[in-house]
Parts: C-alpha cells; sequence; structure tokens
C-alpha cells in the first residue's frame, strides 16, 4: 500500500508542505527549525520510533 505523498510521487516533505498551504489562506514560509527537521526526516535522520501510539503520547506528558 503506498503512502498519499506516494501516489502523488511527492516527498513526504513536499506532501506535508503543499497540505499545510491548501489549508491555510496565509503564505507560511518555514523557519530555519522547521527546514532542518523536514530535511533531517527525508534523510531517516533524527526519528523517534514508538511501539505504539499510547508509547508516544506518554512521551508528550513528561
Amino acid at each position: 500500500m503506498k503512502t498519499p505523498a506516494a501516489r502523488e510521487d511527492k516527498t513526504l516533505n513536499e506532501f506535508v508542505l503543499e497540505s499545510v498551504r491548501m489549508r491555510c489562506p496565509r503564505s507560511h514560509t518555514p523557519n530555519a527549525v522547521t527546514v532542518k527537521a523536514l530535511q533531517d526526516a527525508e534523510k531517516d535522520e533524527g526519528l523517534i520510533e514508538f511501539d505504539s501510539i499510547e508509547d508516544f503520547f506518554k512521551t508528550l506528558d513528561k
């Protein structure tokens, strides 16, 4: 099963940015921190994996 980004032959970064732009009437330019995070995610760097959504939410409570 292809992801929505793959079905549109886009990178995840391109897909997310386009999705945000379509839903928000203002123009948005990502700041340096966001750009680096998106670039790192594209390279599978600095990502944290979770076994479940519950484990993910536990990290937000800390």
